[in-house]
């Protein structure tokens, strides 16, 4: 009791000294009860402190930039009806092949589509469009293109889709990202597409263009994202760009890849350089399911030599057969899994740490109006109708462009890091206990003085038992 009543007499912490040594017989038991009641109402707040820093919390900042030269997005356009009629006629006997599918069990239209890719791959024979068949006319940032700007991506539910202002990396030359300096839907990429409609197939249902707006190191996948415009409209799309930053664990489940390959989560890393992103990695998980599965590729899907080499694939031709029913059945067996979320996938795929996104405000108006279709001199009443019936059945016109030059960042940020969990402890104990850092060595102190004299008094017990017994002994 010595040492305390020494340790209390001298320590910095407020109350004790008094709880202690005070005379009075009055004070003394209410500066015990004051010091009491303040340790526990310290110990009360810092739990709370504790389990909310336990909580990993997160505090989100926006903020807006202007951007006076803003990069344009990339844009992915897709024909929703995947095959060319007149070609695919001119290739097969296409009501016969469709019998022929269906009296063996391919009834499905996806399974009909991928029987026409395997065809389209077996044969090299173009049943697809061309954007030259769909593209009338084409403006970006008040200057003319054509469908040379365009690349040409395969796509297993829309056969080619078409991609503007894509730069590809390393040894594929390409057009380097074009930038806009004026916002205004004037100043972005204007299109006027023919969908089309005579040469759509019956199993098609909807008519117009599948598009994605997406960023430079990203892939599109119109099958899951994107929107629709449809003939006999004008349809203008407004763009915001957003940069979200998302905290890395533990304080938010995300993933945060390099812009280096990650073949394990993105098998499109090796096709066309893109990052990481959620659906590119569910793909991914898909392709390498049926791989493991049943030994060949999705003839619909991306199969670099990456994901087969360790299993028992045909190299030379390590797609699966649509034809053949083991491998038909085994990957639709595996599709239906990765369809009901069985395959793990939805938990393996987190977000990007770090995305791009663009969201979207479209308006529509009725397109072109009845005045606008030029129809030559002496042309008929009935030949004039079927002029704007082919607009408006057949011909669109889309914008796309920023709606102003600003950029939102949306970052999240840890909302409690060791500095301020430091600086809450400090704060409670110091409010209720007057306790500081120096004041925790004080206790330190104490501790030790107090092991020290315990231990001496521990060897001066065993020096006096020894003793005794040797007295004993003589």
């Amino acid at each position: 009791m010595g040492l305390f009543q020494e340790f209390s007499e001298s320590t910095s912490m407020h109350g004790l000294q008094r709880a202690v040594s005070s005379e009075s017989k009055w004070k003394r038991p209410l500066w015990a009860a004051l010091v009491l009641a303040g340790a526990c109402l310290a110990t009360f707040n810092l739990s709370k402190t504790i389990k909310d820093f336990l909580h990993n919390p997160t505090t989100t900042e926006t903020s807006v930039h202007y951007s006076p030269d803003m990069e344009f997005p990339v844009v992915t356009i897709c024909n929703l009806n995947p095959f060319s009629y007149g070609k695919l006629t001119g290739e097969m006997d296409f009501m016969a092949v469709i019998k022929n599918l269906v009296e063996n069990g391919f009834t499905e239209e996806d399974d009909i589509f991928e029987y026409m890719a395997q065809f389209q791959r077996s044969r090299d024979v173009a049943i697809t469009y061309s954007l030259k068949d769909l593209l009338i006319e084409c403006q970006f940032d008040m200057m003319p293109c054509s469908a040379d700007d365009f690349l040409t991506v395969p796509n297993y539910k829309y056969g080619d889709c078409f991609v503007f202002n894509k730069q590809i990396p390393e040894n594929f030359t390409h057009s380097n990202p074009r930038y806009t300096t004026k916002p205004g839907p004037d100043n972005g990429l204007i299109m006027k597409l023919d969908v089309q409609q005579m040469q759509y197939l019956y199993t098609t249902e909807d008519a117009g263009f599948k598009i994605v707006v997406h960023s430079q190191d990203t892939t599109a996948f119109p099958e899951d994202e994107g929107f629709l415009v449809m003939p006999g409209t004008r349809t203008n799309v407004g763009l915001k760009r957003t940069e979200m930053s998302r905290a890395p664990p533990p304080y938010s489940t995300c993933i945060g890849l390099a812009d280096e390959y990650n073949v394990d989560m993105n098998v499109y890393s090796l096709t066309d350089g893109t990052r990481y992103s959620g659906e590119a990695c569910r793909k991914t998980c898909y392709i390498r399911e049926v791989v493991r599965q049943c030994g060949c590729c999705d003839i619909l899907f991306v199969c670099p030599s990456e994901i087969y080499n360790t299993y028992e694939v045909n190299e030379t031709n390590p797609y699966c057969n649509a034809t053949n029913t083991d491998q038909f059945f085994c990957k639709k067996r595996v599709l239906n899994a990765f369809e009901k979320g069985e395959l793990d996938c939805l938990g393996r795929c987190l977000p990007p740490c770090e995305e791009v996104v663009y969201d979207v405000a479209l308006s529509t108006a009725l397109w072109p109006s009845e005045n606008w279709v030029f129809v030559p001199p002496g042309t008929s009443m009935q030949d004039a109708k079927n002029i704007i019936n082919y607009y408006r059945e057949n011909m669109l016109r889309v914008a796309i462009y920023f709606e102003d030059l600003t950029e939102k960042h949306v970052e999240s940020r840890p909302s409690y890091d060791w500095n301020r969990v430091l600086s809450d402890i400090g704060g409670q104990l110091g409010l209720w206990l007057g306790f500081s850092i120096l004041t925790a060595m004080e206790w330190l102190e104490l501790a030790y003085d107090a092991g020290i004299r315990a231990g001496t008094r521990k060897s001066q017990g065993a020096q006096a038992a020894k003793v005794h017994v040797q007295q004993q002994g003589q």
